[in-house]
């Protein structure tokens, strides 16, 4: 301020000592009111104001009067400016203030998260030990530590297989005398980082993985690896640096399904890794397996599903250990003699298929506790040698032919599962009655119209499918299935349930579409069943 009055005093002391500066005082005036430098403008015409030659048809009073009013439209807007930029300093604040909340909310959530994460790998390392010894408390729960250490110390392997684990559980430590760790289908474990960390159990020999390339192992581990999942699919060819590995006793170079192997002819190396244990080449669309394959007599599981075998050799009856073999979705015509010799099978899956007939060489796979033969769609009779297989558990033959069933299918006492659904039958023989222990019976899809009484023995039985058939009533004592949690009767000609079916209290949900209830007897189903949701 005091500068332009400075200014304004040195303009009026030309003035009056020259008599002729007003049109230069005036030209300086406009200049700073075209630079929008209004305060300097109303000073500069009052100095042209009173100069002595001032013209008297002078505007500098409305210029003066037109530059006042521009200088309050700037302090006005000066103002406003200073108003919004105090509300957007405190909006600023405030969404800061609440970003510091939405932090410390995710921190929270992520601290949650690592705290559930740790609870639940101490599970997974429980139910691991709980596997090997019974006795095992949880590692919580143990307030004497050093005995913890101890039961750990007899600890040799854990299981810790399709875990969707990240890391090894903090408890492993404890397991110094670790000699096999199991970690297939883990697949976003981080390798590096957890073998070095099991440097420190100098007994461990044995470490199974799943991975997308050995080479994602450092070479140094390699002779430890006894396991190995190949994650990565479209295969062409078995990668060779695994095909070197001679300790192999697990290997699993299968696809997925939409994401198949394309390995047509297996490499004569894979049949040199003889200590082999378990072995699957499912989704491969491998169509011949090599002889070799009699090779691998250590084998105990051995999965060749969804390929397309027409048959397989001889030699497969050189594996004499093998437990588990897989031959599903395939397309063999009949079931290779060479099975037969495998005295300690235990499970057999031939399901999708054409097999038309089922031998009486059945007989010698004595140990065999699972069968499945699902839609091989041309089975018509069963061979009077399967009942013979008195440790049989679960049986699945549905979607074939099959048009009667012996009365010695009754001997079969171990059975927990029967699946006939998708046949043939018209009747079923009573001795089905003696299948104690059966929890699951599927006859959906049959001719039956009538069902023996001596079927309601089987009162273990929680789950019951009989859709699609031409039932026109229930036995009398049908209540006596009182673990049923779900029946099927849907498409049958059932117009009444016979009362004794109030008895079913477990009953959650029966289905009973497509038959030919009146309205009353549909609100008397009602009342017999109560807590039953019930589709009519």
């Amino acid at each position: 301020m005091k500068k332009y009055i400075f200014t304004l005093l040195i303009i009026l002391s030309l003035t009056r000592n020259t008599f002729a500066q007003y049109d230069q005082i005036y030209q300086l005036a406009k200049k700073y009111e075209q630079k929008q430098e209004y305060y300097k403008a109303i000073i500069t015409y009052n100095a042209a104001n009173v100069s002595p030659d001032k013209p008297s048809d002078s505007n500098i009073d409305t210029r003066i009067t037109f530059c006042g009013n521009q200088l309050d439209n700037l302090k006005r807007e000066a103002e406003k400016a200073r108003t919004e930029a105090v509300l957007a300093e405190k909006k600023t604040k405030k969404a800061l203030e609440e970003t510091e909340i939405q932090k410390e909310k995710a921190q929270k959530a992520l601290a949650k998260a690592r705290e559930m994460q740790l609870k639940m790998q101490t599970a997974i390392f429980d139910k691991a030990v709980k596997e090997q010894n019974g006795d095992w408390k949880g590692y919580a729960n143990y307030e004497n530590k050093y005995k913890r250490l101890k039961f750990l110390k007899k600890i040799e392997y854990l299981d810790f297989n399709a875990n969707a684990l990240s890391s090894l559980p903090k408890e492993v430590d404890d397991c110094s005398h670790l000699k096999k760790l199991y970690l297939l289908q883990n697949p976003d474990i981080n390798w590096k980082v957890t073998l070095k960390r099991l440097e420190k159990f100098k007994k461990l020999k044995e470490i199974y993985v799943s991975v997308n390339d050995l080479d994602s192992i450092p070479k140094p581990y390699w002779p430890k690896i006894y396991g190995i999942e190949l994650l990565r699919t479209n295969l062409k060819k078995i990668p060779e640096n695994i095909l070197k590995q001679q300790q192999l006793k697990h290997l699993d170079i299968s696809g997925e399904y939409q994401h198949e192997n394309f390995i047509t002819n297996l490499s004569g190396k894979l049949f040199e890794l003889t200590n082999l244990e378990y072995l699957s080449i499912a989704r491969c669309n491998t169509n011949k397996l090599p002889k070799q394959i009699g090779n691998l007599t250590q084998l105990k599981e051995l999965y060749l599903g969804w390929n397309r075998f027409k048959a397989l050799p001889d030699e497969i009856g050189n594996l004499t250990n093998l437990q588990k073999l897989s031959t599903g979705y395939n397309q063999l015509t009949h079931i290779p003699q060479a099975i037969f010799k495998l005295s300690k099978l235990t499970d057999l899956s031939l399901e999708y298929n054409k097999i038309a007939l089922i031998p009486s060489e059945i007989k010698n796979l004595s140990q065999l506790k699972f069968l499945n033969l699902n839609f091989n769609t041309n089975i018509s009779t069963l061979t009077t040698e399967l009942y013979s297989l008195s440790n049989l558990e679960v049986l699945i033959l549905e979607v074939n032919k099959i048009t009667s069933l012996s009365g010695e299918i009754g001997k079969l006492q171990n059975l927990r599962t029967l699946a006939l659904g998708g046949n043939q039958l018209t009747s079923l023989p009573p001795e089905i009655g003696n299948l104690k222990k059966l929890t699951y019976l599927s006859l959906w899809s049959n001719k039956l119209s009538e069902l023996p009484n001596e079927i309601c023995r089987l009162s273990n039985v929680n789950e019951l499918l009989l859709t699609g058939n031409q039932l026109n009533s229930l036995p009398k004592d049908f209540g006596n299935f009182t673990k049923l949690t779900s029946l099927e009767l849907t498409n049958n000609k059932l117009t009444r349930l016979p009362e004794s079916m109030k008895k079913l209290t477990n009953l959650e949900v029966l289905f009973l579409i497509m038959n030919n209830f009146s309205d009353e007897e549909k609100q008397r189903t009602k009342k017999l069943l109560p807590n039953c949701k019930l589709l009519m």
